[in-house]
């Protein structure tokens, strides 16, 4: 019975027929097949073209390890300049001057100096914005209260109270002062954002400067190797960079 039922089962099921105007499944793949089989056959007979594909891999390969290799040296050698400009801050911090190079040190003081300046003066103009954002608004207030006070007086007027004309007159007079005031308050805190962003362009330049002393400064307590109990821990770290960055140079030079 089990034999007559699956004989049964197929009779009934129909494979999916091809679209209109299609190509039958089984055909497309046979196809397929046939042109991979002789893709593969003129491949295994073509010795030059084998040589073209291996050589265009090799070379591909060679130059991925290749950035992979200048990735590393790079970040290496920033991790390197960090640790001198760590060093040399510290250096500073401690005294430690070099009898070498006494014209860093002295850098480094009329810099300091400089950027305190200039602090105080972004503190001040900070100070100054405040204190005229707080009267910008109270002077928004204001002409927002005597807005309220116009028809009012407005209405009076016109049922002919005594005064009232004047009052009128008064309170836009005092309205027309306070939007005047309302624009210089406005002009005054444009000029002060901008006085605010030069001083603080002045400080980045002041900084970089300071870290790019640094970095001389700890070049050359690293290469005196200065005894001293706080820099001992980065002399090390940087000798290991140093040994890695020589590994990487030599390899990206084997490569080429």
């Amino acid at each position: 019975m089990l034999p007559k039922s699956i004989g049964i089962i197929f009779l009934f099921q129909q494979s999916p027929s091809p679209p209109d105007g299609g190509l039958p499944f089984w055909i497309f793949w046979l196809l397929t097949s046939f042109i991979f089989l002789l893709l593969v056959f003129i491949f295994l007979r073509d010795k030059q073209l084998r040589q073209r594909i291996n050589s265009f891999f090799f070379r591909l390969r060679k130059q991925l390890i290749a950035f992979h290799l200048r990735h590393k040296h790079k970040k290496e050698l920033r991790e390197k300049n960090t640790l001198f400009k760590e060093i040399g801050q510290t250096a500073w911090m401690k005294g430690i001057s070099m009898k070498e190079n006494p014209g860093i040190t002295q850098q480094l003081s009329y810099l300091d100096k400089k950027s305190q300046t200039h602090h105080q003066q972004l503190k001040g103009a900070h100070s100054e914005l405040d204190s005229l954002q707080r009267e910008l608004k109270k002077a928004r207030q204001e002409i927002q209260s005597l807005k309220e006070e116009k028809p009012e007086l407005k209405k009076k007027n016109k049922n002919s109270f005594p005064d009232s004309s004047h009052i009128y007159k008064r309170i836009q007079q005092h309205l027309r002062t306070k939007k005047a005031r309302v624009q210089n308050i406005k002009k005054e805190i444009q000029k002060l954002e901008k006085t605010k962003k030069k001083i603080n362009q002045d400080i980045n330049h002041i900084e970089n400067q300071k870290e790019n002393l640094f970095q001389n400064l700890g070049q050359l307590v690293k290469e005196k190797r200065i005894d001293y109990n706080a820099l001992s821990h980065y002399y090390i770290q940087v000798d290991e960079h140093n040994h890695r960055i020589q590994k990487l140079e030599n390899h990206m030079r084997n490569i080429k």
